[in-house]
């Protein structure tokens, strides 16, 4: 409806400012800038970015097939579940039903319905007001102050209420976001066919949508096993082990963590060992001798792996202590004794922050660059979050792109493509590919030695990635014994 000779005004306009764009962007985006940054970022684009396009596209064709029996298998099970629960649940709020009713802000909102459990104000006033239970985080009820709850000393009846109420939310969420979602989204020849974003997230990850495949939950394994593969296929799954920790030893070179890795040391391990000035064998999981477990170690080797996450997340010690059940002052003095143990990793977060502040962005191990402008800024607030989030770019920006290069390797390898491998899914730090089952073991062999060849050789650590194969993702199987069969 649109008259030519108005139209086209507008038609030249958006090739013309696009072709303006490219001629921008182009002296810039040079593998011979004489800038050496320049040359790096021309490296991601090109060499990786670029060079990911036709992996996706075949990723998001490829699809992943869906079983719908499985499905409405799971949703009858969750609903069970949540009956389950909220009987529990119900039963312990009816014994405070007097005093529920003598609230004056609680007892309006439930005068209609009853109390909701999946109201945030409602449970505030249960668990604040009427149970009088420590206020972690204001009157927040959220997962992380009901999980601090539960490292407080409180009645076990309340703590059976919170542990119930946390089963209650998570299966509420796989129930809705997943189970009963996903079958939605299956297209005509059986599969869900994602849409993937190679630089969705701020961090360079991959981002999914239609549905969205990032967010499937990592230990709930029997969600998972709705995605299975067609007769004479299988799925191969490998994952990058204890990849950003590798990432801060070989960014940081701390001598004491490279040295963990080249020797074959447990790193959580020996970090526990360090920090809390115990033997690493007593910080082991396992008896390095009998085999058997040590609860003193596991729960040693568990408080300072999620020490060691919440440093690369730049977390204070308030959110540390409430992770891993202590004090405040116990989780800082954690804090200290980790920087004085491995002091290249200070190092490391004191020059990402400083350059940050110097230019307005932090770079990953390849030169991509992440703008934190607001590391400039005069409200402290907002100063504070930006800080939070420079080691954590760099290392999660490194990371990401880690990843996105042995997919172009994987995708690119000859013998991938006649074993009539495809690569159907990547997820965090994982990648999940199919093809028939006569070919899986070799299949299997090429996608973890090309992860692990793609870090050792940028990182210079040894690189661990596990292998597993699936008629259904999430459930595990001997290959060799199903090629038998």
């Amino acid at each position: 409806y649109i008259p030519l000779d108005i139209a086209k005004i507008y038609g030249a306009n958006d090739g013309y400012k696009t072709y303006k764009l490219y001629e921008f962007q182009k002296q810039f985006l040079d593998l011979n800038h004489p800038r050496e940054d320049m040359r790096k970022l021309a490296y991601v684009f090109f060499e990786i970015e670029m060079k990911l396009l036709p992996v996706v596209i075949d990723m998001e064709l490829t699809g992943i097939k869906l079983d719908l029996v499985r499905a409405k298998q799971l949703e009858h099970k969750y609903e069970g579940k949540l009956l389950e629960s909220q009987e529990i649940l119900t039963r312990i709020v009816d014994k405070y039903q007097a005093k529920i009713e003598k609230h004056s802000k609680l007892q309006p909102l439930i005068a209609k319905s009853g109390f909701n459990l999946n109201s945030p104000t409602q449970l505030q006033y249960l668990l604040f007001d009427i149970w009088k239970l420590p206020k972690i985080d204001g009157t927040s009820t959220g997962k992380a102050v009901l999980d601090g709850l539960l490292q407080q000393d409180i009645k076990d009846e309340y703590r059976l209420f919170i542990e119930t109420l946390l089963d209650y939310k998570q299966n509420q969420k796989l129930l809705t976001a997943f189970i009963q979602k996903l079958p939605n989204e299956v297209k005509d020849d059986g599969c869900i066919h994602g849409r993937f974003s190679q630089i969705g997230a701020k961090t360079l990850r991959f981002s999914s949508s239609d549905p969205n495949l990032q967010q499937l939950p990592s230990r709930a394994n029997d969600i998972r096993t709705m995605f299975c593969v067609s007769e004479g296929e299988v799925l191969i799954g490998s994952d990058l082990s204890q990849i950003e920790p590798r990432i801060l030893a070989s960014l940081s070179g701390d001598d004491t963590m490279i040295n963990a890795y080249k020797t074959g040391q447990d790193l959580y391990s020996k970090m526990a060992s360090e920090v809390y000035g115990v033997p690493y064998e007593e910080c082991m999981e396992f008896n390095p001798i009998t085999g058997a477990l040590q609860k003193e170690g596991k729960k040693l080797r568990s408080s300072v792996k999620s020490l060691v996450l919440g440093i690369m997340y730049s977390r204070g010690a308030k959110s540390i202590g409430e992770q891993i059940g202590t004090t405040e002052k116990e989780a800082q003095k954690l804090i200290d004794n980790f920087y004085k143990s491995f002091p290249k990793v200070k190092e490391l977060e004191r020059i990402t922050k400083l350059g940050a502040v110097q230019n307005g962005y932090v770079t990953t191990l390849f030169g991509s660059k992440r703008r934190l402008p607001d590391v400039k800024s005069k409200d402290k607030w907002v100063r504070a979050r930006a800080e939070r989030q420079c080691l954590n770019a760099k290392i999660q920006g490194t990371g990401a792109l880690l990843l996105k290069i042995s997919l172009i390797e994987i995708y690119n390898n000859k013998r991938f493509k006649e074993l009539g491998g495809k690569i159907v899914l990547t997820v965090h730090d994982e990648n999940i590919v199919k093809c028939p089952i006569e070919n899986a073991l070799e299949v299997g062999q090429i996608l973890s030695d090309t992860m692990k060849s793609v870090c050792e050789s940028n990182l210079g650590l040894l690189q661990k990635c596990d292998v597993e194969y699936a008629l259904r993702w999430g459930e595990p199987i001997d290959i060799t014994d199903l090629k038998g069969s």
